[in-house]
């Protein structure tokens, strides 16, 4: 069986559509290999994130019945309910949620599969992909890598203030922030800090500090304030990792009021390996 027949009978069996011949098949495959629960509760979690990424839509009232019908067994009689007071139904949302599940389930799974194979290094990096972060209004991350992109496009280089010393330019910005302590640094041999430069995205400030790996790709890392939680996906300190088909990737987490990040155009696990050296 091949990992993309895995994949599609693991995404049909969150959804439940499968045959029973597939869920028997399916479930042999989980009781010999037990790694594959985890894969099926993160599809459970992608496809309980889907509603709240859709619009309710109050059905018109020649749809009222049609929709009760679908969801009320047919002898039950139906109750009365006061004008002003109908719930909000999904209109057409089930088959859209599932679509969007199942190809979003599948994304994440393959881009785990990958991570874990470029790098087995420690350290725990959910996967939001950009569809999510789309649904939900998240767009710091969006500013975040419009920042970095911008930052490679300067005459004057990358950097403002030119320094191999996180602490020389946590100094530098200080007054402009309320950090209370240097920001961490990338302990890594292969990556070499060039110097940081003053940001602001949207409301929110902070520090972004310009690393060079040894083929020349830059690194951007972020130290910033907080201020505007709601424009980034937080779960504590977890890392999590948001993958770009088509530019540079980012790795966000949270730590004692501050938002960290790194954003870049290095691989999957290359970008992984790093953030596992930060101290």
């Amino acid at each position: 069986m091949t990992p993309e027949h895995i994949e599609e009978l693991a995404a049909g069996y969150v959804l439940g559509n499968l045959s029973s011949e597939e869920t028997e098949a399916f479930e042999q495959l989980l009781a010999n290999q037990p790694q594959l629960h985890l894969e099926v509760e993160q599809l459970r979690e992608t496809l309980e994130l889907m509603p709240y990424a859709l619009p309710e839509v109050v059905p018109p009232t020649r749809l009222r019945s049609a929709i009760l019908d679908a969801i009320e067994p047919a002898a039950a009689p139906l109750k009365p309910i006061q004008q002003g007071k109908i719930r909000p139904y999904w209109v057409g949302i089930a088959a859209i949620a599932a679509i969007s599940a199942i190809a979003l389930g599948i994304d994440n799974y393959r881009l785990r599969r990958q991570l874990a194979a470029e790098s087995p290094l420690p350290g725990r990096h959910q996967i939001v992909s950009a569809e999510v972060l789309q649904a939900n209004g998240w767009d710091g991350v969006t500013r975040l890598v419009s920042d970095h992109m911008n930052s490679l496009d300067r005459d004057r280089g990358p950097v403002d203030f030119a320094s191999t010393s996180v602490a020389e330019i946590s100094d530098r910005f200080a007054p402009q922030f309320s950090f209370e302590r240097s920001a961490p640094t990338v302990a890594r041999t292969q990556v070499r800090l060039l110097g940081g430069s003053f940001c602001k995205l949207g409301k929110i400030k902070g520090i972004r500090f310009t690393y060079r790996t040894g083929n020349d790709r830059l690194i951007s890392f972020y130290q910033l304030e907080a201020s505007e939680r709601n424009a980034f996906p937080l779960s504590g300190s977890d890392r999590l990792y948001i993958p770009s088909h088509r530019g540079p990737s980012a790795i966000v987490w949270n730590q004692d009021e501050i938002l960290y990040a790194l954003v870049s155009e290095l691989p999957p696990g290359k970008l992984q390996e790093v953030a596992a050296h930060v101290r």
